[in-house]
């Protein structure tokens, strides 16, 4: 049976933040999540960390890329299910609004499915709360991207221009909104930031 969503975590030496990352993936995967990472070859014990996880993680990829994006696509083209999240090294799920998200993915199956997202500045003491308003993508990036889930055909088909080598995600959702895709947007908090 083909699982709902391919969770993708692209990883480079963050070794002091990935346990974080897989104890709250380790907290929703079941059937219904594939779980992805792309690691860039990490010198600082992230690898060591991550396989301490092997049961967790159904395809580990640690290989030389040429940035975020390039690691984000390659991970893509390995994705088995029908939604694709990206969840990075630095981020955690929050279990409670993952699942109902996952309701909602699968009663409704949108084209994307976004969330808000809980985002600490680096002293960790205030979060800011990012929530989706795709009508803002013709002005700036207004999609949270950690809380936002995408269909693996939309994602596959469109893929990040690596050529913008820190808007990308932007551009991805632009061309998306441009083209009259339909973002479903939901007050569901699903993911955290540092």
């Amino acid at each position: 049976m083909q699982p709902l969503i391919s969770i993708i975590t692209v990883t480079k030496d963050c070794n002091s933040t990935i346990d974080r990352t897989l104890k709250s993936i380790q907290s929703i995967k079941d059937a219904d999540i594939q779980f992805i990472v792309i690691d860039g070859k990490s010198v600082d014990g992230t690898l060591l960390n991550i396989e301490r996880y092997e049961n967790l993680v159904d395809i580990l990829v640690s290989e030389d890329d040429t940035g975020i994006y390039n690691a984000m696509n390659k991970g893509t083209m390995l994705a088995k299910a029908k939604y694709i999240l990206f969840v990075n090294g630095d981020d955690y799920i929050l279990a409670d609004g993952f699942n109902k998200a996952k309701t909602v993915l699968s009663t409704h199956k949108p084209d994307i499915l976004s969330c808000q997202s809980e985002v600490f500045e680096n002293d960790g003491d205030k979060g800011v709360l990012l929530s989706p308003c795709p009508w803002k993508l013709l002005f700036f990036n207004s999609i949270p991207h950690l809380s936002t889930f995408v269909s693996s055909k939309l994602q596959k088909k469109y893929r990040f221009r690596e050529k913008f080598k820190i808007a990308a995600d932007y551009d991805f959702f632009l061309r998306l909104f441009v083209k009259r895709y339909l973002f479903m947007t939901s007050k569901l908090i699903t993911a955290v930031h540092y």
